[in-house]
């Protein structure tokens, strides 16, 4: 009844900038920053309520809104793109300081996103390897609509199943969408935020439905792209070894995985952030938090773990994961056991990442 009703159900899953390997190098190294960038800062926002107004706005808007911050003079710098701004200051030290001054501070109903520009340029760079790398999970490159995913179910389901499973598979992830280690309580303590470590990309995974273990070997392929070679063309050469079955994908960690939300066939949409009675909270919700906090806490010794043994070359692609948590949790127990019924209105249970969950 419940699987049926369900449309598309989005995954979420966090990685530190440090564990997508030659990805993040390359980010640091491919692509310098322009003469000048430590005294630059990388201005953008993060609520898209918020955009509307943002996009549109004038760099008097800008200025006036440094002033009230108590931020010194700076060269605004629009892009005509829309979306972000640049802000150039006189000296580095000037530049780090209005960056901490404006990082997350409220503005016109949204929350600003400042970052001193080598980091801004550095993190950019990774996300858009991933995104190319996310293509190639959709398309293979080709522009195909739908992909055998058959090699990235588990062990178990290969074993019962000899036929393709085609699926259409979209992924995405976005600097806005970081969780971020000073936020979390995580970063380093004093001195210079180490944002490779401290910082995490969260890869978003939707698909009408996904199976036991899917989620996290396709995360597990696209880590082992991204950390296996410095280009794209040889990540992406990485990543369709697993669709010709020429290799295993390895199977990702649990910790860092959460279901975000599902579609209903009614267009219904069960999220932590919004209630079904139409009630979307100002700011962000309990669960939301609790689930980033538990992640922060609980994933960081099994993502290092992984990322070692995939430099190692350990073979990660059997069920020794799963043997820790309980062999049948993607068979027995999933999304669908998280949904209740309750006096006819569906509601969905996000909990905080754990054993129980093996997409």
């Amino acid at each position: 009844g419940l699987r049926r009703a369900v449309r598309q159900q989005v995954f979420r899953y966090a990685l530190p900038y440090a564990a997508l390997g030659s990805c993040a190098g390359a980010a640091r190294a491919g692509r310098p920053p322009c003469p000048g960038a430590e005294t630059r800062v990388w201005l953008t926002w993060t609520a898209v309520d918020a955009s509307a107004y943002l996009d549109g706005c004038s760099t008097e808007d800008v200025e006036a809104m440094l002033s009230e911050a108590g931020v010194g003079r700076a060269d605004v710098r629009m892009a005509q793109c829309g979306g972000f701004c640049e802000l150039a200051f006189g000296c580095e030290a000037a530049a780090v300081h209005a960056a901490q001054l404006l990082d997350r501070r409220a503005w016109q109903g949204g929350r600003l996103l400042a970052l001193p520009l080598p980091e801004a340029c550095a993190k950019l760079e990774v996300h858009r390897r991933l995104k190319a790398l996310f293509r190639r999970l959709s398309s293979g490159g080709a522009g195909g609509r739908t992909r055998d995913y058959s090699p990235f179910m588990s062990d178990k389901w290969r074993q019962r199943n000899a036929h393709p499973l085609h699926l259409s598979v979209a992924g995405s992830s976005s600097i806005q969408g970081d969780l971020r280690g000073g936020r979390h309580g995580a970063g380093a303590a004093g001195g210079a935020r180490r944002w490779q470590c401290d910082d995490w990309v969260v890869v978003e995974l939707s698909a009408a439905e996904f199976g036991a273990q899917q989620v996290r070997r396709i995360i597990g392929a696209v880590v082992a792209a991204a950390r296996g070679s410095s280009s794209e063309q040889g990540a992406g050469a990485s990543l369709e070894k697993h669709f010709g079955g020429d290799a295993l994908p390895p199977l990702a960690p649990v910790e860092p995985l959460w279901l975000h939300s599902l579609t209903l066939v009614d267009g219904t949409s069960l999220t932590a952030s919004e209630q079904l009675d139409g009630e979307v909270p100002a700011q962000r919700t309990d669960a939301e938090t609790a689930i980033e906090h538990a992640v922060i806490r609980t994933a960081q010794t099994p993502i290092d773990e992984f990322v070692r043994a995939l430099d190692a070359d350990v073979s990660l692609s059997g069920a020794t994961a799963d043997d820790r948590h309980g062999s049948a949790a993607g068979e027995g127990e999933g999304v669908y056991e998280r949904m209740r019924v309750r006096e006819g209105l569906a509601t969905l249970s996000l909990t905080p990442p754990g054993p129980r969950v093996s997409r």
